[in-house]
């Protein structure tokens, strides 16, 4: 049999483990504690049933959240000049910026009074800015690790705000299974894409090599944004925190060896 075949599986919790199975032959079945190492052994019996070594999973109904990304819910405006900001100029013909951030401090028009998350956009890339009252419901160990350096407002704020300044630790990979639309630039090389499915909200994955089961807060970076990740338990539990307010999230998907492609080609961008 040929490998690389896609297979649509079910998949069900029992107690405190998950079994997953291949809809259109049910005896070909895996069991495990966690999601993840559940369909990671549904490939191995792929592959000793049916001899396909690289096969592709989708799942009915969608896989249960293992990460989220925080999304901002307010837009700020800003005050210095780009070319500041980040130490490769903006592309003149894709009008994008993916060069390595300065030191020096963001200067924003004014900061949102009732919100937690807020963004700025630079040469098409997006900076999200969090709130004093947001960074005080993570702990000393993530505020650490993620290094938040304060934002300037030109106007009076009521509250704080602060950048993410850490590098990214994880960066997005291409779902093979999934179909994705992108570009690169011919002039800087910048890769820009998402993917893109119907009453789907995952537009970003993950390799699940590239993450253990003890990071319960780190970033995610997509080329376009590094975005704020966190276990849905340790989300809930910042929602729970009366000093935050309105934030909302999507889920990240993560996927096993084989199902994902590092750097694929993308069509060159056309203006």
């Amino acid at each position: 049999m040929s490998e690389g075949n896609l297979y649509i599986c079910c998949w069900k919790k029992y107690s405190d483990r998950f079994r997953v199975w291949l809809k259109s032959n049910p005896e070909i079945q895996a069991e495990a504690l966690s999601f993840n190492e559940a369909s990671q052994n549904i490939v191995e019996q792929i592959s000793c049933h049916l001899g396909d070594g690289e096969p592709l999973l989708d799942f009915t109904p969608p896989p249960p959240d293992r990460y989220l990304v925080l999304l901002f819910n307010h837009s700020s405006e800003i005050s210095i000049g780009f070319d500041s900001i980040f130490k490769r100029a903006i592309c003149t013909y894709c009008g994008c910026t993916h060069g390595q951030r300065t030191n020096t401090q963001l200067q924003v028009m004014a900061l949102p009074p009732k919100a937690d998350i807020t963004e700025v956009t630079i040469g098409k890339r997006i900076i999200p800015l969090y709130s004093e009252k947001f960074l005080n419901a993570l702990t000393c160990s993530e505020r650490k690790s993620l290094q938040f350096t304060e934002v300037i407002s030109k106007r009076k704020s009521a509250q704080k705000f602060y950048e993410i300044t850490a590098r990214p630790d994880v960066l997005t990979v291409f779902a093979k299974a999934i179909s994705f639309k992108g570009w690169q630039c011919p002039k800087c090389s910048l890769k820009r894409w998402g993917h893109y499915r119907v009453n789907d909200p995952i537009h970003d994955y993950i390799a699940s090599e590239d993450v253990s089961d003890s990071m319960r807060t780190f970033t995610v970076e997509n080329g376009t944004m590094q975005k704020l990740t966190m276990t849905p338990e340790r989300y809930e539990k910042i929602k729970m925190n009366q000093a935050t307010r309105g934030i909302v999230a999507d889920p990240l998907g993560v996927l096993n060896d084989g199902q994902y492609i590092r750097a694929p080609k993308l069509p060159l961008l056309k203006n």
